[in-house]
């Protein structure tokens, strides 16, 4: 029998070996798989980081872009206020200049009238140097 003990202890020593190594296999399986889901999840987190930092760019530039188009916005009506004003400005000029035309004609026909009061005067004086003189 003591043979026989021999003989079980290396067989028993040998299913415990075993049995550990299985253990440690399905620990280093389950450590892989949880290292592959920690790299998958660094990955995911990459992804999404890079993905909230496009959706902050495209949130940027559709900042800009409004910027932009108010800025247009405002330079626009600024021009159409300019033109506005130019032309109130070239309306009261025609309205100046279409008055002093008038105004010229005013004292042209004041001129004509005075002429000729002046001519018809001039005629009574000389009808009465006639009549003296004859």
């Amino acid at each position: 029998m003591s043979c026989r003990g021999s003989i079980v202890q290396p067989r028993k020593e040998r299913l415990r070996i075993e049995q550990r190594l299985k253990r440690l296999e399905k620990e280093l399986r389950r450590r892989e798989a949880q290292r592959e889901v920690l790299q998958e999840a660094e990955e995911w987190s990459k992804i999404e980081a890079k993905e909230i930092a496009l959706l902050q760019l495209e949130e940027d530039m559709a900042k800009l872009e409004a910027q932009e188009i108010a800025r247009m916005k405002a330079e626009e009506m600024a021009r159409i206020e300019a033109d506005k004003m130019a032309r109130v400005k070239a309306e009261e000029l025609t309205l100046l200049e279409l008055e002093a035309k008038a105004v010229a004609r005013l004292e042209r026909e004041e001129a004509v009238v005075q002429l000729k009061s002046e001519m018809i005067s001039l005629k009574e004086k000389q009808k009465t140097l006639k009549d003296e003189i004859l």
